[in-house]
């Protein structure tokens, strides 16, 4: 069974900033990594995966986040940084599972990446969503 899991990892003068993951145990989280991201995205995030609230793949890919999985395949867009940059590695590596959780939170990172990975035109297509952008 996988698990959600928050920990506090440090304090800010503005927010408490927690480590979240994803898994059935530690193994699992040293294999896949941690998310550092603010309380109120934490908990938000962690509310939307509880809930397991639909994905809908119209639509939802915003010229950034096409941008930013174009780039770490190499073909354009530009690199994401912080958090997003995290958050890329983590859906590049994840597996079957996680992958689909993660896409509860972020549902325009994991269509853009299940698009690149899984149709023959998809860097054309997010090539199409960023260039649309402009």
């Amino acid at each position: 069974m996988t698990s959600i899991r928050a920990e506090v990892m440090g304090r800010t003068p503005v927010h408490d900033m927690l480590t979240v993951w994803a898994g059935p145990d530690a193994e699992h989280r040293a294999h896949c990594g941690d998310l550092t991201m603010r309380t109120e995205e934490a908990a938000e995030l962690i509310a939307r995966i509880e809930a397991r609230e639909p994905v809908h793949q119209d639509d939802q890919i915003a010229p950034e986040v096409a941008a930013h999985v174009l780039f770490h395949f190499g073909r354009g867009g530009w690199p994401a940084s912080g958090f997003k940059s995290r958050l890329v590695e983590l859906i590049a590596t994840a597996d079957v599972v996680n992958r689909g959780l993660l896409a509860l939170g972020f549902p325009g990172y994991v269509a853009a990446f299940n698009l690149a990975q899984t149709t023959d035109d998809g860097t054309a297509t997010l090539l199409a969503i960023v260039d649309g952008a402009s």
